[in-house]
């Protein structure tokens, strides 16, 4: 065999076999297909699945903050408003029916994270929904149709720590006083006084009575006397009525320059300056009036002097043997008061040299009115603190009656060093804070206005204890004008513009009170507006009645403006 040849049959036995697997590819390819697309069908329907979870979610999220909100309407708007934004989120290409849907009102316990179903003054909402039917894509392959998904939430009010800082100076009284008749009216003014008097209990001394009257003073002769005359002047500052049981022959009126005589006065006649004396305060009087003795002539007629100062006016009073019944001020101050010219006694009440109870309260309220001088004015009806008073009793019973979980702190100013003072730090002992509010008076511990010392208080104990996660915030009320430290309003105003500024910085919000006409509500909403808060004003020249609806109203909606937050 030629070598040729061999080479041939070599070359032959070196190609290869045909393949016997052609075509195993088509059928790999044909089952990794059909794995694809189960696998892509299952992602299908399990991501649609996630999808309406999600807007499940979401729908009862909204729901649950809706109703909570309104839980203050009563828990029917509760359900009624979480049911309607439940509604209005669509879930699957639908909406959930109402009897998916199930509302329910209670209690979040914050420490052991439960809830507690009650209609009792509920504070949270708790809101399941159910996405049932859903429809599946590629599962009814396997025999499955449709799923079904639940969802719940739980929202409720967000606790929050509140500063309470008060206005508690001497200018809380003032609507009791005489000084505003013409803002509050005569009646009003008057039956507050009667009303402050019956509460410290209605008490008596010398012969005063309530309403303010003219003072008689009465001579030395009594009544029995055969032939002195026993003679009476009731006092009226520029006039005066002199009386006698005898004939009267001549009456001289004294001013602080000159002098008038009056001849053939009858008993009872009102005398007063005429010419250039017309309208001047007489100093005191001259009366001829009967006999020595029972020789009638002229030379041997009886005169008398009657004298209108201080302790002549305490000793008509019935007053100069009577204790005065509180720490500070006395009779002769209080006769002092009445005698003066200013303008609640003179201009507005018109009861200047009179005197009675009703003018002892004014002269309580406006010239005495710290614990320090006439401790007992804290449990009468001094406006419009009192109304203050009743508002902030309410706020705290409300607080108390949901179990919302705030936190309550107590502030008042002026402090007796001219500061402020922290009366209760924040907790939750409501009825306490109540008490001391009640237990405080205009004026308590100082007469002026320190509204930055109040809103450094405030933001001292926030900082130091208020709770991680609690809403902090401060609720200032005040019916003045900053005027202090250093007794002026310049640097007043300063001050607590300084202290609003520090509190804005921390992102705490101050909810601002104007009270009546006196207070500055620039500066009010300008402390609102700089920290996020709001102000409300309570106008002056309203009666007692109308601020005091007012005040309520306003921490009614304070309470109840509460922050929401889902708590599951």
């Amino acid at each position: 065999m030629s070598a040729s040849h061999v080479g041939k049959l070599n070359a032959r036995r070196k190609r290869p076999a045909p393949d016997k697997r052609k075509g195993a590819i088509i059928i790999l390819t044909a089952i990794l297909m059909v794995c694809l697309m189960a696998m892509l069908a299952m992602s299908i329907d399990v991501g649609y699945m996630v999808t309406v979870q999600s807007e499940l979610d979401r729908a009862v999220d909204a729901g649950a903050l809706a109703g909570a909100a309104t839980l203050g309407d009563g828990t029917s708007s509760a359900s009624t408003e979480a049911r309607e934004f439940i509604q209005s989120n669509r879930v699957g290409g639908g909406t959930l029916e109402d009897d998916d849907i199930t509302v329910e009102p209670g209690t979040w316990n914050t420490e052991t994270r439960t809830f507690t179903p009650t209609s009792v003054m509920p504070s949270a909402l708790r809101v399941t929904g159910r996405a049932t039917e859903q429809p599946y894509f590629f599962a009814r392959v396997l025999g499955r149709d449709t799923f079904s998904l639940e969802a719940q939430a739980i929202a409720m009010y967000q606790p929050r720590d509140i500063m309470l800082v008060l206005d508690y100076s001497a200018s809380m009284n003032d609507d009791s006083e005489f000084r505003n008749i013409s803002a509050m009216g005569r009646d009003a003014v008057e039956a507050n006084l009667l009303q402050i008097y019956n509460e410290l209990g209605a008490p008596t001394y010398g012969n005063m009575q309530f309403a303010p009257n003219w003072a008689t003073i009465v001579g030395d002769q009594p009544m029995s006397e055969a032939h002195k005359a026993h003679i009476e002047a009731e006092y009226r500052y520029n006039s005066v009525v002199v009386t006698s049981n005898k004939d009267i022959y001549s009456v001289r009126l004294y001013f602080s320059s000159g002098s008038q005589t009056f001849y053939s006065v009858d008993s009872g006649d009102e005398l007063a300056g005429t010419g250039s004396y017309s309208g001047r305060q007489i100093r005191y009087i001259r009366v001829y009036s009967g006999y020595n003795s029972s020789n009638t002539s002229s030379s041997n007629r009886y005169v008398e002097y009657l004298y209108f100062n201080t302790s002549d006016f305490v000793e008509a009073l019935g007053l100069d043997n009577v204790n005065y019944p509180y720490n500070s001020g006395s009779w002769s101050d209080y006769v002092s008061y009445c005698s003066s010219g200013s303008e609640p006694n003179d201009d507005d009440a018109g009861y200047r040299y009179k005197f009675g109870y009703m003018n002892w309260m004014n002269y309580l309220l406006e010239q005495k009115p710290m614990a320090n001088q006439t401790a007992d004015l804290w449990m009468v009806s001094e406006q419009p603190l009192t109304a203050v008073k009743d508002a902030v009793t309410e706020f705290v019973d409300y607080l108390d009656n949901v179990e919302s979980g705030d936190q309550l702190g107590l502030v008042i100013y002026t402090g007796e060093d001219g500061s402020a003072t922290l009366e209760h730090g924040l907790g939750n002992d409501y009825d306490q804070i109540a008490t001391t509010t009640v237990h405080r008076q205009a004026g308590h511990y100082h007469t002026n206005t320190n509204i930055g010392a109040g809103l450094l208080y405030a933001r001292q104990e926030l900082v130091a204890n208020a709770r991680q996660g609690a809403y902090r915030m401060v609720i200032l009320m005040t019916d003045g004008l900053a005027n202090m430290p250093n007794y002026s309003t310049s640097q007043g105003i300063s001050y607590a513009r300084q202290q609003s500024d520090e509190l804005a910085a921390l992102g705490i919000p101050v909810v601002t009170i104007s009270l009546g006409s006196g207070a500055d509500t620039d500066l009010m909403q300008e402390f609102a507006d700089d920290t996020g808060g709001i102000h409300f004003n309570i106008p002056g020249g309203q009666s007692v009645a109308d601020y005091q609806e007012d005040l309520l109203d306003v921490f009614h909606r304070i309470a109840e403006d509460r922050p929401l937050k889902l708590v599951q």
